[in-house]
């Protein structure tokens, strides 16, 4: 009789862990969800501020680099990373006249890159998303740990519970 109790409160505790386990998991998400719209809202934002500005190459936002190509030739932000301009995008607003937004890769970096039509000019602002990157790697590792956690202690309160309880 003792060994069904044990068994039996095993399961139940082993059931609760399993429940809030997928809780956790699906609250989890959702929260790197809502991180992950609200760094992309927020990269878009300054990548428009930055672009909406005086077209000032020398002194954009912390973090981006502006490029503006016109009939007198094409100016960048001074540093500004090797394999930007995104030459394609550049060449397809400039004749569509379409603003374009989009992640690009260069070397082992990610870039939000935003161009636009300005006047005669096309301007593309790009913005390192590293930090953004390290956030969410720092998020995610604390909700393993935290749901780790708490899925020992779920699982052994269901067992002394489910104990209790048979």
């Amino acid at each position: 009789e003792a060994g069904v109790l044990k068994r039996t409160a095993l399961r139940l505790g082993a059931q609760v862990a399993a429940t809030v386990g997928v809780i956790v998991l699906a609250l989890s998400g959702v929260a790197v969800l809502v991180v992950v719209d609200c760094q992309y809202y927020n990269a878009d934002t300054l990548l428009h501020t930055a672009i909406s500005r005086e077209i000032d190459v020398i002194d954009p936002p912390a973090g981006v680099w502006l490029i503006v190509r016109n009939q007198r030739g094409t100016q960048s932000t001074p540093d500004t990373p090797r394999g930007l301009p995104d030459e394609t995008t550049m060449t397809q607003v400039a004749a569509n006249g379409v603003a374009q937004t989009a992640e690009v890769t260069i070397g082992n970096r990610d870039y939000r890159v935003l161009t636009e039509q300005r006047g005669t000019a096309t301007v593309q602002a790009a913005l390192d998303l590293t930090s953004d990157h390290v956030q969410r790697d720092v998020l995610i590792r604390a909700l393993v740990i935290t749901g780790a956690v708490g899925l020992v202690i779920a699982a052994v309160a269901g067992a002394l519970l489910g104990r209790r309880a048979v």
